[in-house]
């Protein structure tokens, strides 16, 4: 109810700032109806409701569990220059995204002995591996069903998306970000075989 009726006057906020201002005050409303009812009912919060790059949120809410997706940061910035932000350059993303990734270490070291309720997953190896999914419905309690797998995320179609930046004609641009963010990257060498779980649960 409180989503909605901030999506309702959203479109009739006047500056940037009363629309910041709004989504915040919808948030705290939000997150008060779920501690309030945690212990009767199930949510399931996706990313424009609790930001992956903020992972000791997940201690706000009683019983809650949390799952960031990161993808390659090559594939990242490609899709944004395709879909989003084609003024986006090489070194605005490396900011950007260095910046996100220093929140999100910064949130995962507050985390502490709380950490068994985050779980970080590569993008590639949930499209790629059934059994990465798997192991995360069994983790999240719910079952791994075709509508939940073929309903609005279908494997086939995700995996179009993986690898993108080969086809880029601005090689400089990738190698900047390759360079930035070694341990994000895939490994060429391994971009057909996912990381196996134990890599990151």
């Amino acid at each position: 109810t409180e989503l909605l009726r901030a999506l309702q006057h959203y479109s009739g906020a006047g500056s940037a700032s009363e629309k910041i201002a709004l989504g915040r005050e919808s948030m705290r409303n939000f997150f008060a109806r779920i501690t309030q009812s945690a212990d009767t009912c199930t949510y399931t919060a996706y990313d424009s409701v609790m930001r992956a790059w903020r992972p000791e949120f997940v201690q706000t809410v009683s019983g809650a569990r949390m799952i960031a997706v990161i993808r390659d940061p090559r594939d990242m910035y490609v899709t944004l220059l395709r879909m989003e932000r084609p003024w986006f350059g090489a070194k605005a993303f490396i900011e950007d995204f260095g910046s996100r990734l220093a929140q999100y270490e910064e949130g995962l070291a507050q985390l502490a002995e709380n950490d068994e309720n985050f779980r970080l997953v590569r993008f590639e190896d949930f499209v790629l591996d059934a059994q990465v999914r798997q192991s995360l419905c069994d983790w999240l309690g719910v079952e791994n069903t075709a509508d939940v797998v073929h309903g609005d995320f279908i494997p086939e179609q995700s995996a179009r998306n993986i690898g993108v930046y080969k086809t880029h004609p601005n090689k400089a641009a990738i190698a900047k970000i390759e360079a930035a963010f070694p341990d994000w990257c895939r490994s060429s060498d391994n971009d057909a075989a996912p990381v196996t779980l134990a890599d990151y649960m």
